[in-house]
């Protein structure tokens, strides 16, 4: 009895493991990982086509050779035991019986895991159609004739593999979706120098290190894109929208910026040698460290931004708004900032020398410890300012304002104060050798311990010397001594 339960037994517990064993295979195939490539470049989908292709025939006819073989041993393990149980009982009628019930169990078996089998090749086939249809919109995305293009964009938004990494790295050089919506689309790594996406629909794309190097974005929607250390070198954003964008540590050497809306934009240590900011908003964006070397940002807008630590060498901000700007620690050398607007702006520690600051509004601005060496300041506002520490040397402040200025020990050695506006200024320990006070009105000014020599002129014309009294310029009520 012993022996004929262990002759049902054994080839149940085979059954058994075989479908485990056939269950691992299917799990792990060997084609699998070709046969998942999802990211077809503009030139080489056919190729990966066909290697899916192969890699699902082989991955089925593998399968099939294996299924084939443990039924083979399964055969024989029953057929081997069936014949020692009859050896010992004698029951040679049972063995036919029981081979026979054996057999027809693993037909079973078989044409169960050969539709199985059919069933995942159906599901390959599915899987393969949907791959060659994504890598043809793919390749049509990367056309430059507008409607083919255009139309793609929209089939891979409607099936949802514009947003689902299947266009990260995709080779689009050159093409053409004048218009196209490409909303929360994943380029990252994509090529699109030269590409046309003038007007296009870009809200919330994903473009971290992508190359739209001459890209034209005239008017494209770029709000709240993430354009994180893209290349937009010479590229065309004139009165683009990135508004909220990321462009921390993009390249925008010689890029149109033109009237483009950059509020709240997060320029980062981005690069921007060059670049055409002419009227552009950039209210309250973020350009710390950022590259602003010879960039046009005539008349633009910057209320509230922070350029700490920027490069302005030699920019244009000519009639620029900057009110409560954060330029600490700025270099804005040789920098042209004529009629701008400062008031309020905090330029600490900034570099100005030689800065153009003509007719400039610098009501209330900090420039503590700012080094406006050789700077012309002629006829600027800066009333309330704080120049504390500041370096004046050789500065033109002529017809300047500086009521009520801060200019404790600031250095002014050989600065024009020609017919400004001292009333009620502080310069309490600043050093005044050499400097021109000509016309000047020092009314209620604090001169305590500044330093004055015999190169200093005097509001009357008169050179300073040790006898000079001051008070006849800084109290009216002593106008004779």
């Amino acid at each position: 009895m012993q022996i004929i339960l262990l002759v049902w037994l054994i080839p149940i517990l085979l059954s058994f493991l075989f479908g485990l064993l056939i269950v691992r295979e299917i799990s792990i195939q060997p084609g699998e990982p070709t046969a998942r490539r999802s990211v077809y470049r503009h030139l080489g989908a056919i190729t990966v086509r066909r290697n899916n292709q192969e890699a699902t025939m082989e991955s089925t006819a593998w399968l099939r050779k294996r299924v084939v073989l443990v039924l083979m041993v399964i055969v024989l393990a029953a057929l081997a035991l069936s014949l020692e149980a009859a050896w010992y009982t004698g029951d040679w009628g049972g063995l036919m019986l029981n081979l026979g019930t054996e057999l027809a169990g693993v037909a079973v078996i078989y044409y169960l895991f050969e539709r199985v089998i059919e069933h995942m090749e159906k599901l390959e086939a599915i899987k393969e159609e949907r791959q060659t249809e994504k890598a043809d919109l793919i390749a049509q995305l990367g056309s430059n004739v507008k409607d083919v293009a255009v139309a793609a964009a929209a089939e891979l938004q409607r099936r949802g593999w514009l947003s689902d990494g299947s266009l990260q790295g995709a080779d689009l050089d050159g093409a053409n979706l004048q218009g196209g919506t490409l909303s929360e689309a994943n380029l990252q790594g994509a090529t699109l120098s030269g590409a046309n996406l003038q007007g296009a629909n870009l809200m919330g794309a994903r473009l971290q290190g992508a190359d739209l190097d001459g890209a034209n974005l005239q008017e494209a929607d770029l709000n709240g894109a993430k354009l994180q250390r893209a290349n937009l070198w010479r590229a065309n954003l004139d009165e683009g929208n990135l508004q909220e964008a990321n462009l921390d540590g993009a390249k925008l050497q010689g890029a149109n910026l033109n009237k483009a809306t950059l509020q709240g934009a997060d320029l980062n240590r981005a690069t921007l040698q060059g670049a055409n900011l002419w009227r552009a908003n950039l209210d309250g964006a973020n350009l710390q460290r950022a590259d602003l070397t010879g960039a046009n940002l005539q008349e633009a807008l910057l209320d509230g931004a922070t350029l700490r630590g920027a490069d302005l060498t030699d920019a244009n901000l000519q009639g620029a708004d900057l009110t409560r700007t954060n330029l600490q620690e700025a270099n804005l050398t040789g920098t042209t900032l004529q009629r701008a607007l400062l008031n309020r702006a905090t330029l600490q520690e900034a570099d100005l020398n030689r800065a153009k600051l003509q007719g400039a509004n610098l009501n209330g601005a900090n420039l503590q410890e700012a080094n406006l060496t050789w700077a012309n300041l002629q006829k600027a506002n800066l009333n309330g300012a704080n120049l504390q520490k500041a370096n004046l040397f050789t500065a033109n402040l002529q017809g300047a304002s500086l009521t009520d200025g801060d200019l404790r020990k600031a250095n002014l050695d050989g600065a024009n104060l020609q017919e400004a506006d001292l009333f009620t200024a502080n310069l309490q320990e600043a050093s005044l050798d050499g400097a021109n006070l000509q016309e000047a009105n020092l009314e209620r000014a604090k001169l305590e311990k500044a330093t004055l020599s015999e190169h200093t002129t005097l509001p009357d014309g008169t050179r300073w010397t040790p006898d000079s009294h001051l008070a006849r310029f800084t109290d009216p009520r002593r106008p004779d001594e």
